[in-house]
């Protein structure tokens, strides 16, 4: 008995490929915040849930937001031991 569209894997459209947006996001933030809405749209298009898209986005979004900080503070940490940056 089916309880709603299912993709070829019998799972929800966009929930394999959800999983996978998270994961990447947690290492690669901008890529698995694009898996995130790929996966986010085709849930939606297939009216399974759409919640692995969005964690993958927010996850994705926090996860580069801390790269651009820790980018910031070793370029500031660079600048001011060579002496090009006084504080």
């Amino acid at each position: 008995m089916s309880h709603g569209v299912a993709g070829a894997s019998g799972s929800p459209p966009g929930q394999v490929l959800g999983i996978v947006a998270i994961i990447v996001a947690v290492f690669l933030g901008p890529l698995g915040m694009v898996l995130g809405f790929i996966s986010r749209r085709q849930a939606m298009r297939g009216g399974g849930p759409a919640g692995l898209g969005l964690a993958a986005i927010i996850v994705g979004a926090l996860t580069t937001l801390a790269l651009i900080v820790t980018v910031m503070i070793l370029l500031a940490v660079v600048l001011v031991g060579s002496g090009e940056l006084q504080v």
